[in-house]
């Protein structure tokens, strides 16, 4: 395999053992290519943090709580009163996804499902946020990514029209 010539890598695996055989292979050949993969893997003991920080990894984070938000915190305050325990990730995206309907049948009515096809991108409580588009699925995704001295938080949507989407995957 020629090393030198790899500058992407995307490891669609959350399986430890072969996520850290592969990047203690690129350790061993002192080769850094930029690296894709799960959020999962922080939570992979053979992994460290300072390991996918060196590899400025980008990690794909569906479910990414963002709890410096505001009403993220309040939801954690509420939370622990009523339950006397932290919300867990289900707690927030149950929360997150009842308050984006919630909206959206206040604002189109009982057929809200047709109106989001046109509605732009949207934040939530303490996710990354909703947007359907076209495509009848939430297209919002988070990354993570990974750099020696911070960890940066950036959204990625897809393409507005399914026109758009095809010119993107032709390039």
């Amino acid at each position: 395999m020629n090393w030198p010539l790899i500058t992407y890598l995307c490891i669609a695996s959350q399986d430890e053992l072969l996520v850290s055989n592969v990047l203690s292979a690129l350790a061993l050949r002192r080769y850094r290519p930029k690296v894709l993969g799960h959020a999962r893997w922080l939570n992979f003991h053979a992994l460290r943090f300072e390991q996918l920080q060196q590899l400025e990894a980008t990690l794909i984070a569906p479910n990414h709580v963002q709890p410096d938000r505001p009403a993220a915190q309040h939801l954690r305050q509420a939370f622990l009163q009523r339950f006397f325990t932290l919300p867990g990730t289900y707690a927030y995206i149950g929360y997150d996804t009842l308050c984006f309907v919630g909206q959206q049948l206040h604002k189109h009515g009982v057929y809200f499902q047709k109106k989001l096809a046109k509605m732009p991108p949207t934040t939530a409580s303490a996710l990354a946020g909703f947007w359907y588009g076209p495509w009848h699925d939430n297209q919002q995704v988070t990354f993570l990514q990974l750099h020696n001295d911070a960890t940066l938080i950036s959204t990625l949507a897809p393409p507005t029209t399914p026109q758009d989407a095809a010119e993107h995957a032709s390039t």
